[in-house]
């Protein structure tokens, strides 16, 4: 399979073989389902330890792991990508053009723990019954009615992630691998403008997926704890886009400024849906 913008980001790692370099790619998905395993591993090993030492300490964390995970892995994920911003300046001046070869695991490293973070939004939370966990990870509807949606729910929750997948893979066909990992925050120069329908009804299609990703993990379940989690990690990226766009106003100026006014940056209007899914489908 094809990646697009493959080439051009082997060509910015100048000390990188071609076959170092794709590696270097595949630390992505490989450092972020080892992270989506030490979350799961983590919340049944204080599940475990509840339920064999019911201490009220153990039955405080296992209520908060669910949203550590969210803070450690998507927050922290985060700030970490966004090094690449924010060391640019002293990177550029202390390493010259090997700047974003120097930085570029930090970011990949960064976006591997987002990834793994929302992920975790589709891991069924089996707690102890009677605890607050046990409420907050249970459906909605289970509150009220004994009927179980649950092949509506994963239904629903797994076309939401297949929707994000393709929204994912085709904005990466549109402006590159290159892009996704931060070449151009290194070399604007190199940088150009993708003109594509897509983004004249959103800024960010890839951040779009990540939204898309959470919903469906909120559709999956159902629940008090998955509604939290969506929200935060739609949050948190509402945050980071504020940081990249600090970059991107610098890059393209003020008209840079007009298209933020007129273009939303990780929903998409109604109106313009058969947009996104003519997107979709080309």
């Amino acid at each position: 399979m094809r990646i697009s913008g493959l080439q051009r980001f082997i060509n910015y790692l100048p000390d990188y073989s071609e076959k170092q370099s794709k590696l270097l790619l595949l630390r992505l998905p490989g450092f972020a389902i080892l992270f989506f395993l030490l979350q799961i591993g983590f919340f049944y090993s204080i599940r475990f330890l509840t339920l064999q030492y019911p201490i009220k300490l153990f039955k405080v964390i296992l209520f908060i792991v669910p949203i550590l995970n969210n803070i450690i892995f998507i927050f922290f994920g985060t700030l970490i990508a966004q090094l690449g911003f924010h060391k640019k300046k002293d990177y550029l001046e202390k390493y010259g053009n090997r700047a974003y070869q120097r930085i570029v695991k930090t970011i990949l490293f960064g976006i591997s723990m987002v990834f793994a973070g929302i992920l975790f939004g589709y891991v069924p939370l089996f707690y102890p019954s009677g605890q607050i966990g046990y409420y907050l990870s249970q459906p909605f509807y289970s509150w009220f009615t004994n009927w179980d949606w649950v092949w509506i729910r994963y239904t629903l929750g797994g076309i939401c992630f297949l929707i994000a997948l393709r929204t994912a893979y085709r904005a990466v066909e549109e402006f590159g691998i290159d892009t996704a990992a931060m070449v151009y925050v290194y070399f604007p120069e190199d940088a150009k403008i993708v003109d594509h329908d897509i983004y004249s009804i959103v800024r960010h299609p890839m951040y779009l997926a990540v939204v898309l990703v959470a919903i469906g993990g909120f559709l999956t379940h159902f629940s008090g704890y998955s509604i939290l989690l969506s929200i935060i990690t739609y949050l948190n990226f509402c945050r980071h886009i504020l940081v990249e766009e600090r970059e991107l106003k610098i890059r393209f100026g003020k008209s840079y400024e007009e298209y933020i006014k007129r273009t939303p940056g990780m929903l998409i209007s109604p109106k313009n849906w058969p947009k996104f899914f003519k997107f979709l489908i080309n």
